[in-house]
Parts: structure tokens; C-alpha cells; sequence
């Protein structure tokens, strides 16, 4: 079935479960109307099916973390939640990225790039203030702006790697796919800051205690850290991190890829309405009136 005139750029309507191409058999067909390929009702590929996630539906503190902790917790079931359009896309990547770049930030905050924390505690005038904190702020969006953009390149590769499976994934779709798969880099920046943490509170447990030999160890271990470890981790760390991110990225990004890979877009929903019960087609009605 050829796009429609007044969606000149919407791909045909596909079976959800199959990928058939359906729009004929929407035209001739009715509420029981199935998939020439695998029988399945063509109601349950209805776009009003995906009601969407709770980002998409509403941005609120609430809806981020149920988004977030769907994303993480249960991918396959928010994924095949998800509106199949690009609603909120680019709010939701920048929220989870600049959340990431804080996490990523904060435990280094006194050991980090012109350390902040200790210039802080000199500052004497206002301007010294806004100073270290605008410098702060900046490391931060730069993060931002560096975890967006893999994110981005990952789509790319990612975007190339489904077309050769199964066609061309629409810009929307792929964009929302993203922004909920961005979620990765915050499980990494969750991880690194819990591993940051543990080692301080060893730290001082150790430091305060009588078992000298741990200390010792723990000492010795600190200073190899910041001797000849510092020379290679200052780029392999990096690396290994921001590595780790991108493959739980990539990883959440595939599983949506599978989800959504014949979703269609809410604008097909009018071609569905003949065959959809009638909750549901007046739902796709009034959406999209």
C-alpha cells in the first residue's frame, strides 16, 4: 500500500507480529479481519494499542522514574509500550544524560578538573563563587552534550545494522528508541559511583582501625593507584567506562529495535479503525482529530 496523500512520508501499515505489509487487506477488511501471513487479528497491530510510556505521556519527576526503572527493570514490556513516534524524544535523552553527567561527576567532585570543592572552601568573594560553580556547570553540559552525541552514533550504527535485517526503522521511532535505551549510561554512572563509594568507606574504616596490614595493603594500593596506575588509567578508565555504557545502551537500543520493528505510527491509526473494537478505535479517533 502506497504512503497516504496527507502523510506523504508514513510507511505502509505493517502486522506487529509478522511484518506484513497490511494496508490492503485494512481497506477490504473488518473488526475480524487477520494477517494473510500469520493470522494474527490485524487489531492487535493497531498504533492505538501502544498507549505509551509515562514519559511519553507526561513529563513529571514520577513519570521519569517509571520510565526509567521500566526501561531497566522489564525493556521488553516498556518497549512494546512505547508510542512509535518521536513524542518527547529529545526531553527524555537530555534528562537521562544530564542526570548521567552529575552522577558521572559528583564523586570526583574533590578530586576533579581544577578540584571544585576545595576552591570552594577558599572563595572569598561572590565572583570566585559563581566562578567554580559556572565551571562546574559547564563540565557537566560538556558531559551532556559528549553522552548525547554517542548516544546519536550509536543510533547511526545500530540504524544500519536493522535496515540490513529488516528494512529501514522510521526517524521517530528510532529517536524514542534511543532516548529510552540513554538509561544505560546512568547504570553505569550508578555502578562507578557505588564502587567509588565502597572504596572510600574501606577507606576509612580501615584508616581507623587496628589491623594495620589492612591499612598498609590498602595504602599501598592507593598510591599504585595514583602513581603508575594514573599513567594508563587515565585513558583506559575512561574507556572502560564509557565502553560499558555504550553496550548497555546498545543492548536496550536492539531490544526496542526488536519491539518496535513493525510498529506503526499513530498517523496510520484512521486505517485501523474499521477493524479495531470500538474502545480502541475511539480512542485513535480522538487522538488524532
Amino acid at each position: 500500500m502506497p504512503p497516504t496523500p496527507s502523510h506523504p512520508s508514513v510507511p505502509p501499515p505493517r502486522c506487529e507480529n509478522c511484518g506484513y505489509e497490511i494496508g490492503t487487506v485494512l481497506e477490504s477488511g473488518g473488526p475480524e479481519a487477520r494477517c494473510p501471513e500469520c493470522g494474527v487479528l490485524l487489531a492487535e497491530s493497531a498504533p492505538a494499542r501502544r498507549t505509551g510510556t509515562p514519559w511519553q505521556l507526561r513529563i513529571s519527576p514520577a513519570s521519569y522514574w517509571l520510565t526509567t526503572w521500566g526501561v531497566i527493570a522489564y525493556p521488553v514490556a516498556i518497549f512494546r509500550l512505547m508510542e512509535a513516534s518521536g513524542r518527547r524524544a529529545f526531553s527524555l535523552l537530555f534528562v537521562q544524560c544530564l542526570i548521567a553527567a552529575i552522577a558521572f561527576i559528583a564523586p570526583w567532585s574533590g578530586v576533579f578538573v581544577a578540584d571544585p570543592v576545595r576552591q570552594l572552601r577558599f572563595a572569598r568573594t561572590w565572583g570566585r563563587i559563581a566562578q567554580i560553580f559556572s565551571t562546574v556547570a559547564l563540565e557537566v553540559l560538556v558531559l551532556t552534550a559528549l553522552l548525547m552525541l554517542g548516544t546519536v552514533l550509536i543510533g547511526f550504527a545500530l540504524g544500519a545494522y536493522g535496515k540490513a535485517r529488516s528494512g529501514p526503522m522510521p526517524r521517530g521511532t528510532m529517536r524514542s528508541i534511543l532516548a529510552h535505551a540513554s538509561v544505560g549510561w546512568l547504570v553505569v554512572a550508578g555502578v562507578v559511583w557505588s564502587l567509588l563509594t565502597a572504596w572510600f568507606i574501606a577507606t576509612l574504616l580501615l584508616s581507623s582501625s587496628s589491623w594495620s596490614a589492612g591499612s598498609r595493603a590498602l595504602a599501598e594500593f592507593s598510591g599504585w593507584l595514583s602513581t603508575r596506575a594514573a599513567q594508563r588509567g587515565a585513558i583506559m578508565l575512561p574507556l572502560i567506562v564509557f565502553g560499558s555504557g555504550a553496550a548497555i545502551v546498545s543492548r536496550l537500543a536492539l531490544v526496542g529495535l526488536t519491539a518496535c520493528r513493525a510498529a506503526n505510527s499513530p498517523e496510520t491509526g484512521r486505517l485501523f479503525a474499521r477493524n479495531a473494537p470500538q474502545d480502541v478505535a475511539s480512542k485513535g479517533e480522538a487522538e488524532h482529530a
